[in-house]
């Protein structure tokens, strides 16, 4: 069967974030991986090549299969309508974070499955019956499109990591170049590890794994580590140090192999100070770089969110990775009931802590989320593409255009650093600039957004 996997085009309001990063669509290539011994199976990433339709008559693939967030929900529909129109008989499949936790979100006439949870077995099984003619009902950890009526099927229990096969990255050979995060180019993607074990309020990573950690092989990690060609590698995991174990042999297995990569990952600031000696030996095996959620100055947000640290472990952990030479990316989350003296006192906070990179989002009720649960009669905005982490869905104590206004200015403020360095990367400047456009544009026409 021919079997096209589709990494959707981003949402208009998040152009910019491509200019940020782009990772490899890692999901679909295992995917692909699983497929194609017995398939022909491609990979088309909208993010780069935008015409599906030319794809679609090209290819003629019996069965197209989707990946997506919340934010992209109303355009894999849309595109969901175009498959069906030029070909009605092919099967339109959606897999990824959203159809987990909301599956029914897609219970539309054009989208004929939905793999919900680990979708690698689930896929394969589900060609599988395609070509034999048996039931849909027996494949596992999916809802299927019976004549109108969508059926739950059972649970899958989630898959050891090992049980896959490496993804296919030469599925995604044309369009490696362009993958990157910031100034680490070209990029590749790799999972070490599955699951969270913490349960931050706005998260539903945790929930996706059941509140369990999986973590793979180390010499299995290895191996793959050996065949991947670019220079620096993104650990995509949900945190990557949790089993400090597992990271300690990793980072043997990997100084044994003589493998030199620059390595970026995400860690929580409690993990750096409990586990400083590991985190200085993967300094010295290559980790260049950690994306650490700070989330915020207010140790009353952090209790609220149960993140379950501290805002004097988030101070500690930045200077001591800036110490080993690790870059720190600090993300924070801008809560509705911000007033002017919270943004200053934000602002303060990233200038005290010598923070050299910096992103913000508005706190944002996920569907699936603990949070979600907390606020939903709350909400202002119910329409998935404003759930993009910079609109506001939720009332804010601020006038709309002063939050954004605050907003904007909090973004230039917090990396005006980067403006009077001349080593600063290419992309940063000219990014900031873009997104201190678009808040400030969010915050004006926000009364015209159609709820």
């Amino acid at each position: 069967m021919n079997i096209l996997l589709v990494q959707p085009v981003t949402i208009s309001s998040l152009l910019y974030m491509d200019k940020i990063f782009m990772h490899e669509p890692i999901a679909l290539e295992y995917v692909g991986a699983a497929l194609k011994d017995e398939h022909n199976v491609e990979i088309i990433d909208m993010r780069i090549e935008s015409d599906l339709k030319s794809k679609l008559e090209q290819f003629k693939p019996q069965v197209v299969g989707f990946t997506g967030y919340t934010i992209n929900v109303n355009t894999i529909i849309e595109l969901s309508k175009l498959v069906k129109e030029l070909n009605p008989t092919a099967k339109v499949v959606i897999g990824g974070h959203h159809a987990t936790v909301c599956p029914h979100d897609f219970y539309v006439p054009t989208i004929d499955g939905i793999f919900i949870g680990e979708g690698v077995c689930t896929f394969k099984e589900y060609v599988k019956a395609l070509q034999d003619n048996t039931d849909i009902a027996l494949v596992d950890g999916m809802a299927f499109n019976n004549n109108g009526e969508f059926v739950r099927n059972k649970d899958r229990e989630y898959p050891q990591l090992d049980e896959f096969r490496f993804p296919d990255r030469s599925l995604t050979e044309k369009y490696r170049d362009n993958y990157f995060m910031e100034d680490f180019k070209p990029l590749a993607t790799m999972r070490t590890s599955r699951g969270c074990v913490f349960k931050c309020k706005f998260c539903t990573l945790w929930k996706l794994a059941g509140g369990k950690y999986y973590v793979r092989d180390p010499k299995c990690t290895v191996e793959e580590l050996k065949q991947i060609k670019e220079p620096y590698v993104f650990f995509a995991d949900d945190e990557s140090f949790i089993d400090f174990r597992y990271m300690d042999a990793l980072a043997d297995e990997i100084m044994k192999a003589g493998i030199k990569k620059k390595y970026y990952a995400y860690v929580r600031s409690d993990t750096v100070i409990h586990n400083t000696d590991l985190i200085r030996k993967w300094a010295s095996v290559g980790l260049a770089k950690v994306h650490m959620g700070i989330e915020s100055h207010r140790e009353s947000d952090l209790v609220n969110w149960n993140k379950r640290n501290s805002v004097e472990n988030n101070v500690k952990a930045i200077r001591l990775a800036e110490e080993m030479g690790i870059e720190v990316t600090a993300t924070f989350i801008i809560n509705q009931d911000y007033d002017s003296d919270d943004f200053d006192g934000l602002r303060k906070f990233v200038a005290n802590s010598n923070i050299k990179s910096s992103f913000f989002s508005v706190l944002t009720p996920l569907p699936g989320t603990d949070l979600y649960k907390e606020v939903e009669e709350q909400l202002i905005l119910k329409n998935y593409d404003y759930f993009d982490m910079i609109h506001t869905v939720l009332p804010t104590k601020l006038s709309i255009r002063r939050f954004y206004t605050e907003y904007a200015n909090l973004y230039i403020q917090s990396n005006k650093h980067n403006f009077k360095n001349k080593d600063a990367s290419d992309y940063t400047k000219p990014i900031m600039i873009e997104m201190f456009t678009n808040l400030r544009k969010i915050g004006r026409d926000y009364k015209t957004v159609d709820e």
